[in-house]
């Protein structure tokens, strides 16, 4: 990526062909873009049918109603969060411990 944040689909591509030919089986992406892009389509294709790989990448974080790749494609699992009204982490309410919620196990049936 430049110094301004952004990059390009050709570099994106590189990067995930590069990782999955080293041997990684999980690849997080959490950058994308409104824009398909054959190049970066093709190599999530061959990381996941070739070399197996599991990529993950984020739906985006403009709240539109539109594809947002890498996540849109195939074989990708895009992850996205949603909230009301944005949160900072450390304003977030904490889950009270309670029976049967945190700090018990599942009992299994």
């Amino acid at each position: 990526m430049r110094s301004s944040g952004a990059a390009n689909y050709s570099d994106i591509a590189a990067g995930v062909m590069y990782t999955a030919q080293k041997g990684v089986k999980v690849i997080n992406i959490s950058l994308g873009g409104y824009a398909n892009s054959n190049t970066l389509r093709n190599a999530v294709e061959a990381a996941a049918s070739t070399y197996g790989v599991v990529m993950v990448a984020g739906a985006g974080n403009d709240n539109l109603n539109q594809a947002f790749y890498p996540a849109a494609y195939d074989n990708v699992l895009g992850v996205a969060g949603t909230a009301s009204t944005p949160m900072p982490i450390f304003a977030r309410p904490r889950l009270r411990r309670s029976a049967g919620y945190l700090g018990q196990r599942p009992r299994m049936p």
